[in-house]
């Protein structure tokens, strides 16, 4: 591996994705540990970090990392944000040319599920934990040796919540290669209001979260916010 290259890439950077289209990003770092805030594991995982880099040097030119809350049996919500979750990982393992079927199959198998019993696993505490760690350890298997030096050029759009913070919408083709001559979704008004309102609300100042934790790979962690709601392909039979 070109050290000096790691180096330019993982360098620390004040500069952040841009809502909207953000175009020669790569994906810089995955972070599966469990992090503590205060001696206590924090109620997320998956940490991915964007890096938006000059496409002749590969330089670092802004980046954000992402993440996604645990899957809590206890909500009505647990199904719902378990299929963004997966979602999400699948749209990036698409954008870097791994197999989304073979994604769908394997996280299936083993949480010993089918398409129809999803649902009922999920709602289970051993269940929604097994999930969880199936989805991250899946995806960082697919996808690790397509990351960092060897992350093809990526152009993907972004959104933010009603908090402000940027997230990766849970749609798939939201993350797709720089070559690729599909477009991306366009910016809904809907996201631009959403928007809107957050920056108001902000004003004057936005407080910033707790430092979430560094993460144990080749990039700094950003700490980013909750999830959005969005259209979710396969698990078809839920």
């Amino acid at each position: 591996m070109n050290i000096f290259k790691e180096l330019v890439i993982s360098a620390p950077v004040s500069a952040r994705l841009q809502f909207g289209f953000n175009e020669n990003v790569i994906i810089s770092a995955i972070d599966t540990s469990v992090r503590e805030l205060k001696g206590l594991p924090i109620k997320a995982n998956t940490f991915i970090t964007l890096t938006q880099v000059d496409p002749v040097t590969r330089k670092t030119v802004a980046q954000n990392e992402f993440n996604y809350w645990n899957l809590d049996p206890t909500t009505d919500f647990v199904v719902s944000n378990f299929m963004e979750q997966f979602t999400s990982l699948a749209s990036i393992l698409d954008a870097l040319g791994k197999d989304t079927s073979e994604f769908e199959m394997t996280v299936l198998m083993a949480i010993g599920a089918d398409k129809e019993e999803v649902d009922v696993i999920v709602k289970t505490k051993d269940g929604a934990k097994l999930a969880q760690n199936t989805l991250q350890n899946t995806f960082y298997a697919m996808a690790k040796d397509s990351i960092g030096v060897n992350c093809p050029l990526l152009k993907c759009k972004l959104v933010v919540n009603k908090k402000g913070w940027l997230e990766i919408p849970k749609v798939m083709g939201c993350i797709l290669p720089m070559t690729s001559t599909e477009a991306l979704p366009e910016v809904t008004a809907q996201e631009r209001r959403i928007r809107a309102e957050a920056l108001t609300a902000a004003a004057p100042a936005q407080v910033r979260p707790d430092t979430l934790g560094t993460a144990k790979t080749d990039a700094p962690a950003v700490a980013t916010a909750e999830k959005a709601v969005a259209a979710t392909p396969g698990f078809a039979g839920l």
